[in-house]
């Protein structure tokens, strides 16, 4: 399956960009939760897996919070594949947004 990495700098400190990030999910159920049929989150220190279902299609991945940067790794899949630069976009705009 192709994946995407996003990659998105902070100047926060990783225990402010984690509580920040942690908002983000509800966000995303309140703006898109009729769209979405599976949201399932594992943090752990410093990072979290996911996975999401949205219109059927499904994208997991893993997001690492670190001093300077958080960096977002999922797998897309191929029905997604066209679609792949706007998924990308939104995860940045997510991210910046969180830490505004």
């Amino acid at each position: 399956m192709p994946r995407i990495q996003v990659n998105v700098p902070h100047a926060l400190d990783r225990e402010t960009a984690i509580e920040r990030l942690r908002l983000v999910s509800e966000k995303i159920k309140v703006q898109y939760g009729s769209q979405i049929s599976k949201l399932v989150e594992e943090w752990r220190e410093d990072s979290v897996n996911f996975a999401i279902t949205v219109a059927g299609i499904s994208v997991q991945g893993t997001v690492l919070v670190m001093h300077q940067t958080v960096q977002v790794e999922s797998s897309v899949p191929f029905a997604a594949l066209p679609f792949r630069g706007m998924i990308e976009a939104q995860i940045r705009k997510s991210i910046i947004e969180a830490f505004e």
